[in-house]
């Protein structure tokens, strides 16, 4: 029987196997479709956001809007995974620093939140940055200063011309309550503050030995210098605005992000309405004419004039 030669059957594989040219071919289809994939994925799932959000000024209750469309904006885009707090505010009005607290606090139980406390975060501001997972301040910054200024009430006199259906009806307020119900702001603000250190001091300081404040000692309305406020207890570590984006990514578990800035441009280009704060915030004064002509509660740092 005649056997196949040697040669012959080796020339039979060659022909079974694909060409270099052809190889080549596959593998540039294969990345092809590859990148493919990986565009139609990045535009099904965006990359993930940091979003910087400014609470800059007095807080004022003219300027819910403005954070609110903020806070509408994160809530409705999927994509953004953590969230930083652009601070260097002196507080404002109680029952508005009340709210972005509430509003805050709401957000990071669904994205980590980082406070970032520029120059200054005080008294309702501060208030609004105990709503985050992590607090951060520059050294040189000032932190603080919980607590609650208003104006005294007096009872109306009445005249000829001015009745009322009950003797506080006018004023709202005897002196003496008046002073009682401060006294309770106060002791809510403080009892939020500690009771949210409390919290942070456990999860990011727990070697360092117990919490170094009480209520009490919370409740002086003593501002701290940024390089003492760590040891004192009031934040949780120092940072740039880069660092407290790192924080916020490494919270969320991102490793490649987008930053997002919520500026005022940013969300009028996005269709939302919102005041332009720099041009009608109030200033300091117009603030201290409110307090002194109606009896209402300020978490907002004053400084001392001589």
């Amino acid at each position: 029987m005649t056997q196949p030669s040697v040669a012959h059957d080796a020339g039979a594989r060659r022909g079974s196997r694909p060409s270099a040219l052809a190889l080549v071919a596959i593998a540039a289809l294969a990345l092809l479709a590859l990148a493919a994939g990986q565009l139609t994925a990045q535009a099904m799932i965006p990359e993930p956001v940091i979003a910087l959000v400014d609470i800059y000024g007095p807080i004022d209750p003219a300027f819910r809007a403005n954070y609110q469309a903020r806070f509408d904006y994160i809530n409705s885009h999927p994509e953004v995974a953590g969230v930083v707090l652009l601070i260097d505010s002196p507080g404002g009005e109680a029952s508005a620093s009340e709210e972005l607290y509430y509003d805050i606090a709401r957000l990071r139980e669904r994205i980590p939140v980082v406070a970032s406390i520029m120059r200054l975060g005080a008294s309702g501001a501060y208030y609004a940055a105990m709503g985050a997972n992590y607090v951060m301040t520059k050294p040189g910054a000032n932190v603080g200063s919980i607590g609650v200024i208003s104006s005294v009430v007096s009872p109306t006199e009445l005249t000829t011309t001015e009745l009322t259906s009950g003797p506080f009806k006018a004023s709202g307020y005897s002196p003496v309550q008046f002073a009682r119900g401060l006294e309770m702001v106060k002791e809510h603000f403080a009892g939020v503050v500690y009771a949210e250190r409390l919290i942070a001091w456990d999860r990011w300081h727990a070697d360092a030995g117990p919490f170094p404040q009480t209520q009490d000692s919370l409740s002086t309305g003593r501002v701290w210098a940024g390089a003492a406020a760590l040891d004192a207890g009031v934040v949780d570590g120092f940072g740039s605005t880069e660092d407290a984006i790192e924080q916020a990514a490494a919270m969320a578990g991102l490793r490649r992000y987008q930053v997002r800035y919520l500026d005022y441009n940013f969300m009028t280009e996005q269709g939302y309405t919102i005041a332009f704060e720099d041009d009608t915030l109030p200033t300091i004064d117009e603030i201290l004419a409110r307090i002194d002509e109606w009896p209402g509660y300020w978490y907002i740092f004053v400084p001392p004039v001589e």
